[in-house]
């Protein structure tokens, strides 16, 4: 991970697709792990497919799929920020 972070900090990508890269990472290294991608979200969108609650924190919209009634897939969305503020009203 250190080696594609510095490579995007030198030259940024429209997009970076991380899987699971966080499994291994202890509690500490996963909070630096958010950190980065928050830096560099600014000029790159990450998808990071993840089960790490710390990762998923970090993120702004949360996509998942589920199983639908005609056992096809469905997509579901949640954007944090409209979260944030229905609590706050």
């Amino acid at each position: 991970m250190a080696l594609v972070f510095g490579l995007l900090k030198l030259s940024s990508t429209p997009f970076c697709v991380l899987d699971e890269v966080d499994a291994m990472l202890d509690e500490r290294n996963v909070e630096r792990f958010g950190t980065i991608l928050r830096e560099l979200s600014e000029r790159t969108q990450f998808l990071v497919i993840t089960h790490n609650r710390e990762t998923i924190q970090a993120a702004e919209v949360l996509y998942g799929i589920s199983l639908g009634r005609d056992n096809s897939s469905d997509v579901i969305s949640l954007r944090l920020d409209q979260i944030e503020e229905r609590i706050a009203a």
